[in-house]
């Protein structure tokens, strides 16, 4: 028998308002597959102000490190 294959994560980041609240539909109709994706929303800091580059530098921290 083969090992069953871990979820895909699905990583979600966020819009320009920096959070991910708009992809709760999305999320929701997902639910019926929850066998086949984990779901990862990144949110960044609301306090401070940060360039592109340490949002990027952010968001690259906060994706799965041991998942595809």
């Amino acid at each position: 028998m083969k090992p069953a294959k871990p979820p895909l994560t699905l990583v979600l980041l966020p819009g320009m308002d920096g959070t991910g609240e708009m992809f709760a539909p999305f999320v929701a109709a997902l639910v019926g597959l929850a066998d086949a994706y984990t779901i990862k929303i990144i949110s960044y800091p609301v306090e401070g102000s940060m360039g592109y580059l340490a949002l990027a530098d952010f968001a690259r921290a906060a994706l799965p490190q041991d998942a595809p």
